[in-house]
């Protein structure tokens, strides 16, 4: 097959393509197509692309400054014919349904019984160990081999870093720290704690002792009359005439300068916190080991 140069093919005429048809004529035009094609594509790179892009950029910035400019010119006559910006409604509450409203927590209390009749029923009550005592008035104890957070009912005693509430802390570790109780349970708070009174039996007697009552008696607590109109007349007038006798014989934190109630403490932001050399008087350090190793030894 006769091979013929494309530089040579250019000076060819078409006369000359009729005269020798053995010139391959499709073969150079394809040549000189790819080529052109092979021109054009090199010629297109990523330059026009970043340029338009760009352009379109300042043709945005430009649209936008415009329409400031329009907005800034109009605002005066605007105001003159008395327009003013639609509001937005604000979104509608949607309705609480009844399923939804179960599953807030809401304090849930049972009427308790009086004292003649907890004295019948008292070897009824569930018996527990306490495990650990997180502060004056809220205990974990073990029982049916679960762990369950109670509330000591009505009674409220300083927080952790409240004036006493160190104090109030170790005065229930006197008192029930892993030992067996027996629980009045009264119902649930809103932190679904069990809020109950607890009773405990004295070391050399079989009589029971009401903690809750013991509390306030030692000046460890405030009465929260708020809270107690589940117990029946005769223990809530217990409990203030045992308020009043300890606040009368300044016993516990009544023998402090002005002690705040824990609810007022918690609103204010627990302002009051204890420092060195102020709070509870200098033999409450000494009352404090002898009732931590009285804890120990009950272990």
């Amino acid at each position: 097959m006769q091979m013929v140069c494309v530089e040579s093919m250019k000076n060819i005429r078409i006369e000359d393509y009729r005269e020798n048809p053995d010139v391959p004529v499709v073969t150079r035009i394809q040549n000189e197509t790819e080529q052109t094609h092979a021109v054009e594509t090199r010629a297109v790179g990523p330059l026009p692309i970043i340029l338009g892009i760009f352009a379109l950029f300042i043709m945005f910035l430009f649209f936008l400054r415009t329409k400031r400019k329009i907005r800034k010119l109009t605002q005066p006559l605007r105001r003159k014919n008395g327009y003013q910006k639609p509001k937005k409604s604000p979104p509608q509450k949607k309705p609480i349904h009844s399923e939804q409203q179960n599953n807030v927590k809401t304090a849930i209390k049972t009427k308790a019984q009086s004292e003649a009749e907890v004295k019948e029923l008292i070897e009824n009550f569930p018996e527990v160990k306490v495990e650990h005592i997180i502060d004056g008035d809220t205990v974990i104890v073990v029982k049916n081999w679960h762990k369950t957070k109670i509330r000591l009912d009505s009674i409220d005693c300083p927080e952790d870093g409240q004036l006493w509430g160190d104090t109030a802390k170790y005065g229930l570790i006197k008192l029930i720290g892993g030992r067996k109780v027996r629980l009045e349970e009264h119902g649930t708070d809103r932190y679904d704690r069990t809020l109950a009174t607890i009773y405990v039996q004295h070391e050399y007697g079989s009589e029971w002792m009401n903690v809750n009552e013991r509390m306030i008696t030692l000046g460890h607590a405030w009465v929260m009359r708020r809270f107690y109109d589940h117990l029946p007349k005769d223990r809530q007038n217990k409990l203030n005439r045992l308020e009043r006798w300890a606040k009368s014989k300044k016993v516990g934190l009544w023998q402090t300068p002005n002690p705040i109630p824990p609810w007022k403490w918690r609103s204010e932001g627990g302002g009051q916190f204890i420092n060195i050399g102020q709070g509870a008087p200098p033999s409450s350090n000494h009352a404090k080991i002898k009732i931590a190793s009285a804890y120990i030894r009950t272990k």
